[in-house]
């Protein structure tokens, strides 16, 4: 009671200044660790009250986790983090705020004020045999559980896999020769011979879509799948550096393989798109 007195008459002494925010009576007494107090004043001049991201800490003692207006009330929400050992009065931080207002943005300050905080039970002392707890063993039932969703994972990873092999593979009506190519590209070493074999990879699996050679037919092929639009520069480039490697028809320096690996992995994703070569 004496500090809900002394609080009302901080409050009326408040409003006889004319300060810009006067605080309103609250129960300072009585306060445990985890508990949610509200703590109210009364501003002024109207306006939005800008606080820092939440929540914050404004002490050992309490942390801001909510602040909310209603006309010129303000309150706000702490709790309660940690308490003494004893029953004691602790002193809660002036906090500076900011006040925005039509004409611009004024401070704000939240005067110091007094929180008596106490245990949840008095200290005892207890022999060393109260703090062992007998071995909390998981349920029977909880190791089975685990396995059962292991298997089902894989059993789930190994159609998922069939699938897949199917769709790509299996079908026979349908064939994927620039995954093919891709995929063995991805093994070759980047030296001569390596990119002698990812040239033929390349090559053949164009003589495939073309049904035959494509060699001198490729603006034939770049009609007939107008899919490969923009890859039609770097397939007349491929073709040219071909012409330089194999024929020496030309001054074309031979591609670096991770060149060769890239043109084939764009092929690739556009035969994905098609849904691969169908016969």
């Amino acid at each position: 009671m004496r500090g809900l007195g002394l609080t009302m008459l901080l409050a009326v002494s408040s409003l006889m200044a004319g300060e810009a925010i006067q605080p309103l009576p609250y129960r300072d007494y009585g306060w445990f660790i985890g508990d949610v107090l509200t703590r109210c004043w009364r501003v002024a001049e109207p306006g939005k009250v800008l606080t820092p991201e939440l929540p914050h800490s404004l002490s050992r003692w309490l942390t801001v986790i909510r602040v909310h207006q209603q006309g010129n009330r303000l309150c706000i929400d702490y709790q309660v983090d940690y308490v003494p050992f004893t029953t004691e009065t602790v002193t809660v931080p002036t906090w500076n705020l900011t006040l925005r207002q039509n004409d611009g943005e004024k401070p704000l300050t939240l005067a110091s004020w007094h929180l008596t905080l106490a245990p949840l039970r008095p200290i005892q002392i207890l022999k060393g045999e109260a703090f062992l707890q007998p071995e909390r063993l998981p349920p029977p039932e909880a190791v089975p559980l685990r396995q059962r969703f292991w298997i089902a994972l894989g059993l789930v990873g190994l159609g998922l896999g069939g699938l897949s092999w199917y769709w790509l593979w299996g079908r026979r009506e349908v064939n994927w020769p620039f995954c093919r190519a891709w995929i063995r590209m991805a093994g070759f070493e980047d030296d001569e011979a390596g990119r002698l074999q990812a040239y033929l990879c390349l090559h053949r699996a164009l003589d495939t879509y073309r049904g035959g050679s494509w060699w001198g037919r490729l603006d034939d092929m770049l009609a007939r799948y107008p899919g490969w639009g923009s890859l039609a520069d770097e397939l007349k480039a491929f073709a040219a550096s071909s012409a330089g490697l194999f024929f020496a028809a030309g001054a074309e320096t031979p591609w670096p393989l991770e060149r060769l690996r890239r043109l084939a992995r764009r092929l690739a994703l556009e035969e994905l798109r098609r849904g691969g070569l169908v016969r």
